[in-house]
């Protein structure tokens, strides 16, 4: 994956993330800020390119940082919560916040703009509010597809057959009982 207008890349397809503040501080003496990341779209390493690309490389990313990053013992990317929005109920599954001070001593928060857990419940009340304005939109389509196919029933029910479509349904009736 790539940025538009990077050197080298070629062909990019279109992707989206949202990036969601909830704290800054240090880790191991470096400034650092903790996000919420959401991908919108699906493509590969597309959150450590969106990150990469505004100037703030994932902690322990060594990759997209060009290297500069391999202090810690681990690239800080952590799935929290993931959502599947499959029928009849979505399948959600959700792990504890590793990046607090109690899990890695060497995160030190300094100013906290959010929870974890607010900006998520505030992620999963917009899906579900956005998941019944699609299955709202596809029953007003059902029925509108409804609606039309019963109008032309109406119509085609209206029409007198010809002298000419009866000779002819007639006619191919009869070659269908000869044989």
């Amino acid at each position: 994956m790539c940025i538009q207008g990077t050197d080298g890349c070629e062909n990019p397809k279109p992707c989206r993330s949202q990036l969601t503040v909830l704290e800054y501080g240090d880790y191991d003496g470096d400034p650092v800020t903790k996000v919420v990341l959401q991908p919108l779209t699906g493509r590969t390493h597309q959150l450590r390119v969106h990150c990469e690309a505004v100037g703030h490389p994932i902690v322990g990313d060594h990759t997209y940082s060009l290297g500069e990053d391999s202090a810690p013992y681990r690239m800080m990317l952590h799935a929290h919560l993931l959502h599947l929005p499959l029928e009849p109920l979505p399948l959600q599954a959700a792990a504890p916040d590793p990046f607090t001070t109690p899990t890695d001593p060497r995160w030190r928060p300094q100013r906290c703009l959010r929870t974890v857990e607010g900006v998520v419940e505030t992620l999963l009340e917009h899906r579900a509010a956005e998941e019944r304005t699609e299955r709202e939109e596809k029953r007003r389509q059902q029925e509108e597809r409804r609606r039309q196919q019963e109008e032309r029933r109406k119509r085609w029910r209206g029409r007198e057959e010809s002298e000419e479509q009866r000779r002819m349904c007639q006619q191919w009736l009869s070659e269908w009982t000869d044989v």
